[in-house]
């Protein structure tokens, strides 16, 4: 990403971000709200337009990639999961083949229930989506995400909704993704779990970018102070407020 600015009207949300992902890491953005940590996903993904700059993806203009080759290289999962439509839930995971229509039915399917089994959903797989919990949407639509296969995984705050248990496994199950070579970017307000689970991290203000950098050297108590405006410190991981 060089130079990008994005603004919504009169008001400035992104200003002059430049950033350089890499493969094999697990970045998080945070930072208050209203700092542009879901636009600049949303930039990533097409999804809104910049009024400058640029984002290239192995050296080549978003804009040149077509719908399906963007799908083989990344997969969003969005901050909403509002289902309008009564889509079984193994139909919505089947969505995330899109851009694998070379390989066999079969082959596919094999993936599609995998992926069902390994987020303990298979037995939802017919049910509508609208009879289904929302931590069960978002897993589902999780689910749908890791079926894609993409070279790059977007996730913007992820699994809100779920208990503790399932968003341990959530990034459990992205730092696997990350150990097999892909790149991980997510949106993510826990800051203990930012802290935790994430290789670094993106810190971002109404200014632009705070810092950047290792998650246990940025994410500190000045940090704490200067970006969300509390007082506290980190133990072990875990934020503690004073």
């Amino acid at each position: 990403m060089k130079n990008i600015y994005v603004s919504y009207g009169k008001k400035k949300i992104l200003n002059d971000i430049s950033i350089e992902f890499h493969p094999n890491i697990l970045y998080g953005i945070i930072g208050p709200n209203g700092v542009g940590k879901s636009t600049l996903l949303n930039v990533i993904s097409r999804d809104i337009p910049m009024n400058s700059g640029e984002v290239l993806l192995k050296g080549k203009q978003l804009g040149d990639y077509s719908q399906k080759e963007m799908a083989k290289e990344l997969s969003y999962m969005r901050q909403s999961t509002i289902v309008k439509f009564p889509y079984t839930l193994k139909e919505l995971v089947s969505m995330g083949r899109y851009a694998h229509d070379s390989m066999s039915r079969e082959d596919n399917d094999i993936i599609i229930n995998t992926r069902i089994k390994e987020n303990d959903l298979s037995e939802y797989c017919d049910k509508p989506l609208t009879q289904l919990s929302g931590g069960e949407v978002q897993r589902a639509f999780f689910t749908k995400v890791l079926a894609q296969e993409s070279n790059a995984i977007l996730v913007d705050e992820g699994l809100s909704n779920a208990d503790i248990f399932y968003k341990v496994r959530f990034f459990k199950q992205l730092r696997s993704e990350v150990e097999k070579g892909k790149l991980v970017i997510m949106v993510i307000h826990d800051l203990s779990l930012a802290r935790k689970y994430c290789d670094e991290l993106i810190i971002l203000n109404h200014d632009g970018i705070y810092d950047c950098g290792k998650s246990e050297e940025v994410l500190t108590s000045q940090t704490l102070y200067d970006v969300f405006k509390v007082k506290g410190d980190f133990f072990n991981h875990s934020l503690v407020l004073e």
